[in-house]
């Protein structure tokens, strides 16, 4: 339940943040974000799952386990 992801950015940089399972649907999805940010993801069931950065139009990926 204390599962959590920590993304780091700078104050100014704004970006949209989505985590999907691996069927494409969106678990978690959040708009407007700026700065550093601590994502829970306790509440998700364990399985393989997307994790993206949306940020000027450009699209980062990594996909991780949830156990």
């Amino acid at each position: 339940a204390g599962d959590y992801i920590i993304l780091k950015s700078e104050k100014n940089n704004y970006y949209h943040l989505e985590i999907s399972d691996v069927s494409g649907r969106k678990v978690i999805s959040l708009n407007g974000l700026t700065g550093n940010q601590k994502i829970t993801v306790g509440q998700l069931p364990r399985g393989v799952y997307i994790f993206s950065v949306i940020n000027g139009g450009k699209r980062y990926q990594l996909k991780f386990v949830k156990n």
